[in-house]
This record gives structure tokens, C-alpha cells and sequence, in this order.
């Protein structure tokens, strides 16, 4: 099945099967943080190690929503895919 939570990225994921655990979908996370840049690599990597097949990348501000679009954007085979917003603690 496809998800498509945003224009910029579908991802391909496989269905889920009785025979198999599901692969497990962050579904909030903040992979944007310019704190995480020197690490993300290494976190994707442990991220998919365990089991994750992707996550969505919820929106902080406006001003991290041009290297919000830059992870979306570059190819891999972690699905991620984005929630544009501004979070509460940036009001």
C-alpha cells in the first residue's frame, strides 16, 4: 500500500500479512531538529535496525520547514514524509 500524507513523497510500504509482524510507523517526530543534524544518519540507521519502516516528520515552525522539505526530498529507503504546522511551544 501507498502512504501519502504529503505532495512532496508517497512511500511504497508492504502490507501487512498474518504472517508477519507489521513494520512499525513513527508517526511524530522531529527529524528536522537542527540538534539531531551531526546524528541523523546514525539515528535512521538504528530507527530501521529496529524496525521502523519510516516516520512523519511533524512541523515546528516556519523556519525549519525549508530542511523539513530537504529530508523529504532525499532519497532513501526510511519512508519519510512530513506534517507542515507550527508546534505549540513555537507560538
Amino acid at each position: 500500500w501507498t502512504l501519502s500524507t504529503s505532495p512532496i513523497r508517497s512511500c511504497r510500504l508492504p502490507s501487512p500479512s498474518v504472517s508477519s509482524p507489521p513494520e512499525l510507523f513513527d508517526s511524530h517526530c522531529h527529524l528536522d531538529d537542527p540538534e539531531l543534524a551531526p546524528v541523523l544518519e546514525e539515528a535512521l540507521l538504528l530507527a530501521r535496525r529496529a524496525g521502523l519502516a519510516g516516520a512523519i516528520i511533524a512541523g515546528y515552525g516556519p523556519e525549519r520547514w525549508k530542511r523539513q522539505t530537504e529530508l523529504l526530498l532525499r532519497p532513501s529507503d526510511f519512508c519519510l514524509t512530513g506534517a507542515f504546522g507550527i508546534h505549540p511551544w513555537a507560538v
